[in-house]
């Protein structure tokens, strides 16, 4: 009777396990979409407010690079933007005298030529007046000149501050997503570069199964079907997911280099790519399985 019970659980045993093996049409591990967070400038780190594990959300300032020389550079240019906008106004004052004086001649014209006419005065003495106002006229277009040179460095100047503002606020490293921190490759004290990566962060709200399916099986799903995913819960009990297949590799990886027999071709295998809505209970590098509808 023992012997009987015994050999009746190995066969219930064995039976879960193949119900197990036909339900899963593929196999792979869990990973996550990965962001590498590097600095866009040089400087010395002189703060870190993450480390590893750590929770981010977007926005977050996860270090920040020394703008020190950065913000004396931009006091300087402000400065010698204040300067050239002083020598702005006053070429509107220049302006101001030189029309004073070009009115003073047009008054001296007019009572010169009422008096030519009564032959009061010689011709010359109008004709000098005409060359002042001509002198007068380009001497207002030249400092107009000046002004419009004065502008246009005034402009220059804005610029290469919005510059400097720009580099200073890339000082300021901000987490572009939501997400934990999986890894800090930098300590406060420390010179980076620009380039260099800083963090590594990864959104574990969503993990993704790569897994791999024979050649015969890309018959069987398509891009964007709904999937089950299966983790092990126990020994002997699995824990469902839904899941959707977000990519379908068009190239066979570990494919021989001359494929001739059908046992061959069957053996290649393609990458796939299953999104999963992670409770908590997925961690990268879980091994799963993959079940979709016939």
């Amino acid at each position: 009777m023992k012997n009987i019970l015994i050999m009746t659980l190995t066969l219930l045993a064995f039976l879960g396990c193949s119900s197990n093996n036909e339900k899963s049409d593929a196999y792979g591990n869990f990973e996550s979409n990965e962001t590498i967070i590097s600095s866009e400038v040089s400087g010395k780190i002189i703060v870190i407010n993450f480390d590893k594990s750590d929770m981010v959300t977007e926005n977050d300032t996860l270090a920040i690079i020394d703008p020190t020389q950065l913000k004396l550079k931009r006091e300087s240019v402000v400065v010698q933007k204040e300067i050239l906008e002083t020598n702005f106004v006053s070429i509107d004052t220049q302006i101001d005298v030189i029309l004073e004086e070009k009115e003073n001649l047009l008054r001296e014209k007019r009572r010169a030529e009422n008096l030519l006419e009564n032959e009061a005065i010689p011709q010359k003495q109008l004709d000098d007046l005409n060359g002042n106002i001509e002198v007068i006229n380009k001497k207002i277009e030249n400092v107009k000149s000046q002004k419009l040179v004065l502008k246009k460095q005034i402009k220059a100047q804005n610029i290469q501050i919005k510059t400097i503002e720009n580099l200073i606020s890339k000082c300021y490293i901000k987490s572009p997503i939501n997400g934990t921190v999986l890894d800090s490759f930098n300590k406060k004290g420390e010179v980076t570069a620009a380039g260099k990566p800083l963090f590594k962060i990864a959104d574990l709200q969503t993990l993704k199964l790569t897994a791999y399916v024979s050649g015969t099986q890309l018959t069987e799903f398509r891009l964007g079907q709904n999937v089950t995913v299966l983790v092990d819960a126990s020994a002997t009990d699995l824990r469902e997911y839904p899941g959707r297949i977000t990519f379908i590799s068009d190239q066979a990886e570990f494919t021989p280099k001359v494929v001739q027999t059908r046992e061959q071709r069957t053996s290649l295998v393609y990458k796939i790519e299953v999104e999963v809505e992670n409770d908590g209970s997925l961690k990268i590098g879980m091994p799963a399985e993959v079940n979709w509808a016939k």
